[in-house]
């Protein structure tokens, strides 16, 4: 059995932004000998059933999850360095407002939370707004019951805090990510190169002092390495705009080739968490604590 647990994966119901179909990535957990796989596509549900069908038939416990844009919570600034010129504090505000957060239904109430969140999104005569910008943090003071949340990852707040100095944001945010979520609450681990290790580290170090766990994780939203190409051509369609005018933040990772995108094989995993060895047994950790999520169809 796998000592691993891909927690953060996008199939093609991520629309316009993942390629790997659901049939794909459950037959490659099932080939990597996974129990458990988590599908969090980006503001949607749209592949839960269908997920959950073909981990069943797999003999692989699902975890129905969603990736979930978010703004800031109110008062509280994206984080900056603190000698930065006016202009750039401007700047970071503009492009730090929102970020993804991972959410993972352990029962059925956390399912009904994740309908509603997706749903208060999808339905509100604002949607294309909330896209962008991210549904408000109070929407995930009102749904959290039943769902774990990962926050994190090399282009997260918490990250760019780190980087900059921001002490207060680290402190403010993550004491109210704390407050939330509570045992619920997990950081997030990502490690693209050598030169993420130090950052790993200082999240390790915040973790322990604000008593959230670190877990690792590898965005998936490619099965295989050469697909990557086939996210430029999907960024271009929902932007109406020619390959060579996709912005690189249009792009998963930035579209910075050094940032794997694909699905990562356990040893690919242990390799690369080698330094980060309980983080990488919290992906199976918390995937025990994922119990089936989906109606039953029985009468209430």
């Amino acid at each position: 059995m796998s000592l691993v647990t891909h927690l953060h994966v996008h199939s093609h119901f991520t629309l316009l932004g993942a390629t790997a179909s659901i049939h794909s990535l459950v037959s490659a957990a099932a080939a990597d000998q996974m129990s458990h796989l988590a599908l969090t596509d980006l503001n949607v549900l749209y592949g839960a059933v269908a997920f959950s069908q073909a981990c069943k038939a797999a003999a692989i416990q699902p975890i129905v999850g969603m990736t979930l844009r978010v703004q800031l919570p109110n008062n509280l600034q994206p984080p900056f360095a603190p000698q930065a010129s006016p202009a750039q504090t401007v700047s970071a505000k503009q492009q730090g407002a929102s970020e993804q957060i991972v959410l993972l239904a352990t029962n059925r109430t956390g399912y009904r939370s994740l309908c509603r969140l997706s749903s208060s999104l999808q339905s509100s005569p604002e949607r294309e707004t909330l896209v962008q910008q991210g549904v408000r943090w109070e929407a995930l003071k009102d749904e959290r019951a039943g769902l774990i949340a990962i926050a994190g990852g090399r282009k997260s707040w918490i990250q760019q805090a780190v980087s900059l100095g921001d002490n207060k944001f680290i402190t403010s945010y993550l004491g109210r990510f704390a407050g939330l979520f509570d045992d619920y609450g997990y950081l997030a681990l990502e490690l693209q190169s050598a030169a993420d290790t130090p950052g790993a580290r200082e999240i390790s170090k915040l973790a322990d002092r604000f008593g959230l766990p670190c877990v690792a994780v590898q965005p998936i939203h490619t099965l295989q390495a050469e697909e990557r190409a086939r996210l430029r051509l999907l960024a271009a369609i929902d932007r109406n705009c020619k390959l060579n005018d996709v912005p690189a933040s249009a792009l998963p990772g930035d579209d910075d080739p050094a940032v794997s995108l694909h699905w990562l094989h356990p040893e690919e995993m242990q390799t690369r968490f080698a330094a980060f060895a309980p983080a990488l047994a919290a992906t199976n950790a918390l995937a025990a604590r994922c119990q089936p999520a989906l109606p039953d169809g029985k009468p209430i």
